[in-house]
């Protein structure tokens, strides 16, 4: 199977209410899996070859001990772990080394801690520069995410220079994860959830993509979907993280438990349009629709291919567009996902004659590849 990681998002509860949130979480939302249920998510997940299990939320560190519990069991199955969350119990560095010594007995791989403008109304930026005081003294493998706007005053250069240590920025497909100790993770500002409603369009980044990048994009394609894919505490199962999903629900792949989560994965890594994202990109899509209905209008830019796809699956119009015309590309796919796993360049031409026999063709995710979303 493609995916290497499952994020389970155990509760929408936190401690914070950022205007940034994609998920909309904060102090009033109650949904939330229980650890028994969570357990069967990691069960299943290292049964289809899971690599890393990921708790986030919402706060996953409002589950108090129970979380140390899961890290336990997830490793004891064999899988790496990490938690995402906003530092908030890091009040001072013998606070931060006792709850990160804590992580590190269960068995936690790595901690993913969120410092940002937004993030700033609710945790002391202070919080941050003991954690990773804790983290360099205990060995720790910590990444900082930090969201930044083209407004942000806390931003990943403000944030090396600040914290001990001077951490680096972390460059996706460059740097090696296992690798680093400490490192800064950037993002931009995308306006989703409560972005949307509470961030000024002026925040916004909006790069322009020209022809020259063009190929470069579809090449690159997306790395997330069908690789990371998500359970959230309503037991929906994304594609991706998918941090638009509280207001769109097309990259939504089966509901869990009603369908065991195989099936679920099995169903995303043979969907068109998933494929069609994870080898290609948004990219990709936008450049198919703008060459066959120049009618249909983007944005001048996007801050990133998150923000383009969900533009893309949240508009009715290119929405219907790709319901009706993406099954076209359906043999260019199949030879492009072939390509790009196999890293040996197959002609177009009869693919029944080169395709394996049924019991392969399940395993390698292409049986309904020809399947519209």
């Amino acid at each position: 199977m493609l995916f290497s990681s499952l994020g389970i998002l155990v509760t929408y509860k936190c401690n914070a209410m950022c205007d940034s949130c994609g998920p909309r979480c904060g102090p009033h939302r109650t949904e939330r899996l229980t650890v028994e249920d969570i357990k069967r998510l990691v069960d299943e997940a290292v049964d289809c070859g899971v690599k890393m299990i990921c708790y986030t939320g919402g706060e996953p560190t409002l589950l108090g001990p129970r979380l140390e519990e899961l890290i336990t069991y997830a490793t004891v199955r064999g899988s790496m772990t990490r938690i995402v969350s906003n530092g908030w119990w890091a009040k001072n560095v013998e606070s931060a080394k006792k709850r990160l010594s804590s992580f590190m007995d269960a068995g936690l791989s790595e901690i993913n801690i969120s410092a940002d403008d937004w993030h700033l109304p609710y945790v002391p930026l202070e919080n941050l520069h003991h954690a990773v005081t804790a983290a360099r003294e205990l060995g720790v493998r910590m990444v900082i995410a930090v969201t930044e706007s083209v407004k942000s005053k806390i931003n990943s250069q403000f944030l090396s220079e600040y914290l001990p240590g001077n951490p680096p920025v972390f460059r996706d497909g460059i740097d090696d994860p296992l690798k680093i100790t400490v490192a800064i993770h950037k993002a931009m500002l995308i306006p989703f959830g409560f972005a949307s409603e509470k961030i000024g369009v002026d925040h916004i980044r909006s790069l322009p993509v020209d022809e020259e990048k063009l190929p470069y994009l579809k090449e690159r394609g997306c790395s997330q979907i069908l690789n990371a894919p998500a359970v959230l505490p309503d037991g929906r199962v994304t594609a991706c993280c998918s941090i638009f999903n509280e207001d769109n629900h097309s990259l939504v792949m089966g509901y869990w438990p009603q369908q065991p989560l195989k099936e679920i994965l099995q169903a995303g890594e043979g969907d068109l349009l998933y494929n069609w994202i994870r080898f290609e990109g948004p990219y990709g899509i936008k450049d198919f629709i703008e060459k066959r209905a120049p009618e249909i209008k983007f944005k001048p830019g996007y801050a990133g291919i998150c923000h383009l796809c969900g533009d893309l699956l949240g508009r009715e119009d290119t929405r219907n567009f790709l319901e009706a015309n993406m099954h076209e590309m359906r043999d260019y796919l199949i030879n492009l996902k072939l390509s790009r796993l196999s890293g040996v360049q197959i002609p177009m031409g009869c693919f029944e004659q080169r395709i394996p026999a049924p019991a392969a063709v399940a395993d390698s995710g292409l049986v309904q590849l020809g399947r519209n979303h």
